[in-house]
C-alpha cells in the first residue's frame, strides 16, 4: 500500500529544516530536532536489525520524556506501528494488551525488560552522541517496503466496556493533524503541553502535531500530571502556549490551582477533550487562562477528534458545551434505529464517517463489522456508530446527548441535566447520574455523590434528595469518597456499576 504524507516522514523535513530547533523541553533539559532525528533513527536500525518488517506491530514501553519521543518516532520510520504501553498503568491492563496485540517486538527500557520478559524484547537505544554514517545509510533501507497503512493499534480506556484494540492509520492522522495544525495555527513559536498518558490517542495530537509544525513539546513528568501545582509551575516556567489535550475533570482541578495565581499571559488555547465539557467549567478555564477554549469530540476509533467547537460567551450557562463542526474530512450523521438520518434538531445516534476512521478493531472483525457500517450516502465509505446520542442545530452546531446505554426505559429525566442541577446547587463536589436497574425489573436514575463533607453527612444528602425530587421520584444515592476513574481520567462506569451492585445487596 502507498501512502502519502507518512508522519515520520514529515517530522523528518522538519528536523531537516530546523535541525537545532527545540524540539521536547522535559525536566528543564532540552532535545533538538537533530537529536530526536539521530535517536530515532537508531530505533529504527535495532528495530530492523532485530527483524522487525514493515507493518509489523512493535509494542513501547518506555517512560516519559524525549526517550518515548525517539522510541514512538523510531517506530513510524522503520514502517511498523506501534502499541503504546504506558506501565504506570496496573500490570493486568499491560499484560492483557501484549496479549491480545501481539507484538512482533517490544521496544523496552532496560528496567522493564525483567517485568516483559515473556516477550520479545528490542532494548531502547542510548542518545546518540551524532547522526552516524550507518544511520543515515539506514534510511532509505528502513523506508523500503509496501505495508498496510497502520501508524499505531491504541485500546481504549474501557470506560463503556472491555478495552479494544483500534487500529489507526497514518491516512487517518494526517487528516486529522493537518487540519488541526491549520485550524489551531500551531507553528514554530508554540510550547505545546503534552500530559496525556501515551496509551491514548490524544498524545498522538501532543507529540506528533506539535513536531510536524515545527513547535516545541512541554512533556509533564508523571509526578507533575498528578500534582496540579507542579503542573501549573511547569506551565508558567516553560511558557506554555497551547494545551491541546486535557479532559474536563483534569481540567477542573488545575483551574482550582490557577485561581489564585496570576493569570497564564503565555496560554493562548486550551482544547478539551474525552469527556463532556460543560459551561461553568469553560468559563472558569477562560478566567484562569485568560485565552481561547476549545472543545474537541471525538472516540478513539475516529483517529483522535471528529469535531471542534470554540467555546463563546453563550455556551458558559450551558450544561454541555457544543461540539461543533468536522474536522479534518470528517463526516458526522445523526441517525434513528433504522439508521436513516434525522431532521435537524432531532436526537439520534452520532455516526462518524470520513478520512480519520480507523480501519476497526484488531483481531475483532466481528465487533468491527457490528460498529464499523457502510455508509449508504457516500458510496464505498463506512460509518462507525459511536452508542452516543446527539443533534445538529439550526445553526449546523452538533450538540452531544448522552450514551444511548444512558436512557433509562420510561423516564423522560435526563441524567446529564440531573447532574448539572447538582453541581450548581453545590450540593455535590462531584456528581455522576446513570439509569440503572431498581432490583426489581424496573430503572431508576442513581446518583454516585461526591460530598463537599463526609459521605454520612445527613446534610449534604438531604440537599441532594431535593435536588432529585425536582426530576424524578424514582431515585438512589451513593455517597462516594472520590469518583473513580479510567487511567485517561474518564469516568469509570464499571467501577460504578460495581458500587451500584454492592447496594443492592446490602443497606441503602
Amino acid at each position: 500500500m502507498a501512502v502519502k504524507n507518512l508522519v515520520a516522514d514529515l517530522v523528518a523535513e522538519r528536523c531537516r529544516r530546523a535541525p537545532e530547533r527545540p524540539a521536547v523541553r522535559f525536566g528543564g533539559a532540552t532535545t533538538t530536532y537533530h537529536e530526536i532525528d539521530a535517536w530515532s533513527e537508531a530505533v529504527a536500525s535495532s528495530l530492523k536489525g532485530s527483524g522487525v518488517a514493515p507493518g509489523d506491530l512493535v509494542a513501547v514501553a518506555v517512560d516519559r520524556g524525549p526517550t518515548l519521543v525517539a522510541a514512538l518516532l523510531g517506530v513510524l520510520k522503520a514502517r511498523a506501528a506501534y502499541v503504546p504501553l504506558d506501565m504506570g498503568h496496573p500490570r493486568r491492563r499491560t499484560d492483557s494488551i501484549l496479549t491480545h496485540a501481539g507484538p512482533r517486538a517490544v521496544l523496552a527500557s532496560a528496567e522493564y525488560e525483567k517485568r516483559l520478559h515473556r516477550w520479545r524484547i528490542v532494548r531502547m537505544p542510548c542518545r546518540p552522541v551524532e547522526l552516524s554514517a550507518a544511520h543515515m545509510d539506514d534510511r532509505s533501507v528502513s523506508r523500503s517496503g509496501r505495508f498496510d497503512g497502520r501508524a499505531y493499534v491504541t485500546y481504549t480506556s474501557g470506560s463503556t466496556g472491555e478495552p479494544k484494540g483500534v487500529v489507526c492509520t497514518h491516512e487517518g492522522v494526517m487528516a486529522y493533524l493537518s487540519a488541526m495544525i491549520e485550524e489551531f495555527a500551531l507553528g514554530e513559536d508554540d510550547q505545546v503541553l503534552s500530559m496525556m498518558s501515551v496509551a491514548f490517542d490524544p498524545s498522538v495530537r501532543d507529540i506528533f502535531g506539535t513536531l510536524i509544525a515545527g513547535a516545541t513539546i512541554v512533556m509533564a513528568s508523571s509526578r507533575e500530571i498528578f500534582d496540579p501545582a507542579a503542573l501549573a509551575d511547569l506551565i508558567e516556567h516553560e511558557r506554555v502556549t497551547s494545551c491541546l489535550s486535557i479532559v474536563p475533570r483534569a481540567l477542573e482541578t488545575l483551574i482550582e490551582e490557577l485561581e489564585s495565581r496570576p493569570r497564564c499571559m503565555d496560554m493562548r488555547q486550551v482544547v478539551s477533550c474525552g469527556d463532556v465539557l460543560s459551561g461553568p467549567i469553560a468559563r472558569r478555564a477562560r478566567e484562569a487562562f485568560d485565552c481561547e477554549v476549545i472543545n474537541q469530540y471525538g472516540p478513539t476509533e475516529c483517529t483522535m477528534a471528529a469535531t471542534f467547537h470554540r467555546v463563546v460567551a453563550s455556551d458558559l450557562a450551558a450544561s454541555c458545551v457544543p461540539i461543533g463542526t468536522e474536522i479534518g474530512g470528517a463526516i458526522v450523521r445523526v441517525l434513528d434505529r433504522r439508521r436513516d438520518q434525522v431532521p435537524v434538531g432531532a436526537v439520534g445516534e452520532l455516526a462518524i464517517g470520513g478520512a480519520g476512521l480507523a480501519q476497526g478493531y484488531l483481531g475483532r472483525p466481528d465487533l468491527t463489522a457490528e460498529r464499523f457500517v457502510p455508509d449508504p450516502w457516500n458510496e464505498g465509505g463506512r460509518l462507525y456508530l459511536t452508542g452516543d446520542l446527539g443533534r445538529r442545530r439550526g445553526d449546523g452546531l452538533l450538540e452531544f446527548v448522552g450514551r444511548i446505554d444512558d436512557q433509562a426505559p420510561g423516564s423522560r429525566a435526563d441524567p446529564r441535566a440531573v447532574a448539572a442541577a447538582l453541581r450548581a446547587d453545590a450540593a455535590a463536589k462531584d456528581v455522576e447520574v446513570a439509569p440503572l436497574p431498581d432490583g426489581a425489573g424496573g430503572f431508576r436514575l442513581v446518583a454516585f455523590v461526591v460530598p463537599f463533607g463526609t459521605v454520612d453527612d445527613p446534610v449534604a444528602r438531604t440537599k441532594v434528595q431535593e435536588v432529585l425530587r425536582r426530576f424524578t421520584i424514582n431515585s438512589q444515592i451513593l455517597m462516594i469518597e472520590r469518583m473513580p476513574l479510567t487511567p485517561n481520567g474518564k469516568v469509570d462506569r464499571r467501577a460504578l456499576l460495581d458500587l451500584h451492585r454492592s447496594s443492592l445487596q446490602g443497606p441503602r
